[in-house]
């Protein structure tokens, strides 16, 4: 029996995305509206303070600028920040809705859908997308809040 020549070769694979060290983004948190601005189209834009956990970054910090439509409930634009306890960033730009206001209420709940754009230090190449689901309280706009997520950089 003759040996077979052994010939080898490369072949291309599909382009293919890998989660790395954001991998699944979770976590909770509470922050408090620390300013609200009215804008030209007779609607506002806030900005909130967060405090919370995640799995993967550990204890954080961070802002949420939230750019309202007329209707004041749907989320037009937005950015938010998580900073880590090193002082690495993510950061994403936000839009959704919060529940339509009607009397008698003393919370209200929305929906944030984010995509990471990009971040600061270990976290500079981020990518990714998520939700932050929030309960606000409207006499003191403290709200409550869980993330959730995936993505890498």
């Amino acid at each position: 029996m003759r040996p077979r020549r052994f010939l080898a070769g490369v072949e291309s694979l599909e382009p293919r995305e890998v989660l790395s060290a954001l991998g699944m983004f979770s976590g909770h948190g509470a922050g408090d509206v620390i300013a609200r601005q009215p804008l030209l189209n007779g609607s506002y834009e806030t900005a909130t303070t967060l405090h919370g956990t995640s799995r993967t970054l550990g204890a954080f910090t961070g802002q949420l600028v939230t750019g309202f439509a007329v209707d004041q409930y749907h989320v037009l634009g937005g950015l938010a920040r998580f900073t880590d306890a090193a002082g690495d960033s993510v950061l994403a730009t936000v839009s959704g809705s919060y529940q339509k206001p009607r009397r008698g209420l003393t919370h209200i709940s929305g929906t944030l859908n984010f995509t990471i754009v990009g971040g600061t230090g270990a976290l500079s190449h981020a990518t990714g997308r998520g939700q932050l689901f929030i309960s606000q309280n409207v006499e003191n706009e403290h709200l409550k809040f869980t993330v959730t997520g995936g993505g890498g950089i």
